[in-house]
């Protein structure tokens, strides 16, 4: 009997029905067949409407006229099953099925019924029954692969990888059921089929999915001994297989051992077939390369992504373009942008990018050029004052001076012809900090503040203006009113990591001030804001990060011992954290703990990246281990940090790449190395050299190294001759004024003026401690020894270094306090066991041995 809803059968019987002309004289009796259906529709109706006990009774009217209707004892044996009438249920249920052995749902339900009686085994027998069954349940899928799961659960893997295999059968192929068989497969190591299944999985894989983790994921699974034995299964399987899907899950496999080099090349492999996934493929290794540092081979698989296309997008040739420019391939990151602007002609900006290239090259013309034809035919408004200020100092570089003041004139102009235009507060606040930007880029700080100023006035209620605010004030040397204005800031943030970085600047504000003890009050404050908010954190990382940000506080307070605690706390939180190493190594130098200060560098390098980056780290690892009872493997490390210097310029001279601005500071490092070996010449070439390559805002600085090395080379005069030429080129860096009057102060020589230039270095960061350290040497050769120890101690509280203690003895020794000199000088040859002159003062200051004592029976 069909199951039809009653609406429909009452609607039939209607049809069925005489016209309503006249009733009939006598009412004839309708058939038993139609009572029948009748009875069981309303029987139905009921079951829907949950009135279980009553449609029984509708369906026992029904087997009374039809003891046979597989149907009736069906619905019947659902109702029962409904009323929590187990035995009942299941009879009817019985007799439904031997009726009708292909009745699904029937089955389905007696399963229930089963598993409500306990009979777990036979419920499972008829939900097998039912997944058979001609006539399926209404979730038929869901029915086959729960039967799957039951078996998987239970560890029948080999029924349930059956059951999974019968769910394809039916059609329901779905990568999910794919998935599922495959990792079952794996588990029974039968691995070339979980190799088809996993095929099959990456088939019906979104091709914007870059990787496809949970077949990785089914592989890391596996034991170390079963990855290797699937994977000599699957070499041999696909070793001349030229499908894509095979490929890639061979390559996961790959991945999942670790193998990262074989699942490179085949992926490659995959990615060279043409496939759904072809495109996803290559982007996937192009952004592996990159992130792993091999720009070459990232480029290599950009440049196959936009040949495969027929019109490129604009952001593929964007991507291509930081690539050569990471690359330092500026030439082709400049074409790579012309490129870009070809496919999306709108993006003129893509010209300021082009001029950047050509600016790291030197090559000021052709930035002018191209900075020129961006700005052409445009209503120049505020927007462009940025572009306009960038083509004036390109015109300064290429010695235009003229056509760059201007440019300049006309960049600030743009932007002070927009104020007051605007009713937005916010809006005219962004232009006075726009033109702030202009005037520290100018080198006028001063009029920058004005702006600043204006601008947080403009924006009263956002917080981060004071901060800006409070650094312009840094940079006018106004350490009171910066101090003032972190103050107001944290009247309305005192609960952040930004508050807490606010108290620890307000501490050196206040310090260069001189207000030593709201100094300490504010750091204090930083540090237990720090530690409140670590103690909120459940994140282990987040809770190491603050330790180490108080072990970095410590250092550069000259207080080791304390960051050291906190480093090591950092590195129990975190273990993976190696900036901890280098700090914590950093800590034990100050020490004068060699051994751990070794220990602590080759953790941190063993966690680093390689390459040229490398080199000082690694040097200083040498320097360690020579100084710890380890000479041989010391200068063995120095030695491969100075080739890995010279590898990287033999690099960049082969592959005709490179920025200057980039070699300059390959060439100083190496200078600093070589002078760390003694080899005085070679770094002199390599300083030189340096200094031709180095932009002008760093000519300085690396000036500064040349001069040192000169007076190593006891070419005094050459050496003062450098540096009066960098005072006269930048006259306020206070890098120069101190080395400059170091110089003097080292040779006694014009002291008044190595004492003035001092100050003025002192002016702009009155907590450096070499600087302080300049001017204590130089009062001590003023003959000023009791102003010197002062500041000498002064200096040692913000720095840790041999020199300064190797003064500090001289001072203590001239003002005849010889145990606290020998102290210092003792310190001072910890430090640095090769500094010069300080263990033959420690010798001669030797206090004289007792007198021995008379032998037994001898007169004194």
């Amino acid at each position: 009997m069909p199951r039809i809803a009653a609406p429909l059968v009452l609607t039939l019987l209607c049809l069925r029905a005489p016209a309503a002309e006249a009733p009939p004289a006598k009412a004839e009796v309708p058939p038993v067949a139609t009572e029948t259906l009748v009875l069981f529709a309303e029987g139905v109706q009921l079951k829907l409407q949950e009135k279980y006990a009553d449609a029984i009774e509708k369906f026992t009217q029904v087997l009374a006229r039809d003891k046979d209707s597989a149907e009736a004892h069906f619905e019947m044996g659902f109702c029962y099953y409904r009323l929590g009438k187990s035995q009942e249920a299941a009879a009817a249920l019985k007799r439904a099925i031997e009726l009708n052995p292909q009745n699904g749902p029937a089955h389905e339900t007696l399963a229930f019924v089963y598993n409500a009686l306990g009979a777990r085994d036979k419920a499972l027998d008829e939900l097998e029954a039912a997944a058979r069954a001609a006539e399926r349940p209404r979730n038929h899928e869901g029915l086959v692969q729960r039967i799957a799961w039951i078996y998987e659960r239970q560890g029948d893997y080999k029924n349930a990888i059956k059951w999974y295999q019968y769910l394809l059968e039916c059609g329901y192929r779905e990568r999910k059921s794919y998935l599922a068989l495959g990792i079952l497969q794996l588990k029974s190591k039968l691995y070339e089929d979980a190799l088809a299944s996993f095929r099959e999985v990456i088939r019906r894989t979104s091709s914007e999915e870059p990787a496809v983790d949970d077949v990785a994921a089914a592989y890391g699974q596996l034991t170390e001994a079963e990855r290797a034995q699937a994977l000599r299964r699957y070499e041999a399987t696909a070793v001349n297989s030229d499908d894509p899907a095979t490929l890639e899950a061979l390559a996961l496999a790959y991945q999942a051992a670790g193998r990262t080099d074989e699942m490179l090349r085949t992926l490659e492999r995959a990615a060279g077939l043409a496939s759904a996934r072809t495109e996803t493929q290559k982007e996937f290794l192009a952004e592996h390369f990159e992130e792993a540092g091999d720009l070459p081979r990232a480029i290599e698989w950009r440049l196959k992504i936009l040949a495969s296309r027929k019109s490129p997008p604009a952001e593929g040739f964007l991507r291509l373009a930081a690539l050569y420019a990471k690359h330092e391939e500026m030439e082709k990151a400049a074409d790579a942008f012309r490129k870009a602007l070809a496919a999306e002609p709108r993006r003129r900006d893509l010209l300021t990018r082009v001029a950047d290239c050509y600016s790291e090259l030197y090559q000021w013309d052709r930035a002018a050029s191209v900075l020129e034809e961006f700005l052409k035919d445009r209503e120049l408004g505020p927007a462009d004052a940025e572009a306009v200020f960038d083509l004036a100092q390109v015109y300064e570089q290429a010695g235009k001076s003229d056509l760059g003041k201007e440019r300049k004139a006309q960049a600030f102009g743009l932007l002070a012809a927009a104020i007051g235009k605007s009713q937005n507060k916010a809006t005219e606040a962004q232009l006075h900090l726009s033109l702030a930007e202009l005037y520290y880029a100018d080198k006028q700080p001063d009029k920058a503040l004005g702006y600043l100023l204006i601008a947080q006035q403009l924006d009263a209620a956002d917080p981060r203006k004071l901060l800006l605010l409070a650094g312009g004030y840094k940079r006018v040397q106004n350490w009171t009113e910066a101090a003032a204005t972190l103050e107001k800031y944290l009247e309305k943030d005192n609960k952040s990591f930004t508050a807490a970085a606010a108290l620890y600047e307000m501490s050196t504000c206040l310090a260069c001030a001189g207000k030593a003890e709201a100094a300490e009050a504010a750091r204090e404050r930083a540090t237990q804001l720090l530690l409140d908010l670590a103690e909120a954190s459940r994140n282990d990382a987040a809770r190491a990060a603050v330790q180490l940000q108080l072990g970095e506080m410590d250092l550069q307070r000259n207080q080791p011992k304390t960051a050291i605690e906190h480093l090591l706390e950092a590195l129990r939180l975190d273990p993976k954290q190696s900036l901890a190493h280098l700090h914590l190594a950093q800590g034990y130098q100050m020490l004068g703990d060699w051994s751990r200060a070794a220990a602590h560098t080759k953790s941190y390098l063993d966690a680093a990246e390689g390459g040229e980056a490398r080199a000082r780290i690694l040097y200083r690892l040498g320097v360690a281990q020579s100084r710890s009872g380890q000479p041989d493997l010391g200068k063995q490390n120095k030695l491969k940090a100075i080739q890995l210097l010279t590898d990287a310029l033999a690099t960049l001279e082969r592959e005709q790449r490179g920025t200057p601005t980039h070699k300059a500071e390959i060439y100083r490092d190496l200078a600093g190395l070589y002078a760390g070996e003694k080899d005085l010449p070679k770094a002199l070439d390599a300083i030189q050299r340096a200094i031709q390559l180095a932009p002008s805002a760093k000519r300085a600085d690396y000036q500064l190294v040349l001069a040192s090395l000169l007076d190593d080379l006891k070419r005094h005069d050459e050496s003062e001759k450098v540096l009066l030429e960098a005072y006269k080129a930048e006259p306020t860096n206070p890098s120069v004024l101190n080395h400059l009057g170091y110089f003097y102060a080292e040779r006694a020589k014009s002291l008044d003026r190595a004492v003035d230039l001092v100050k003025k270095a002192l002016h702009y960061e009155p907590l450096n401690g070499a600087y302080l350290d300049s001017l204590g040497w130089a009062y001590y050769q003023q003959g000023k020894h009791q102003e010197a120890l002062e500041l000498l101690l002064c200096a040692l509280l913000h720095e840790e270094d041999a020199v300064i203690r190797d003064h500090l003895g001289d001072a203590y020794h001239k003002l005849g306090k010889l145990a606290e000199a020998r102290e210092a000088w003792a310190r001072a040859l910890l430090l640095d066991p090769e500094i010069e002159g300080v263990a033959q003062k420690l010798k001669d200051t030797e206090p004289p041995a007792p007198p021995k004592a008379p032998d037994k029976g001898e007169k004194p």
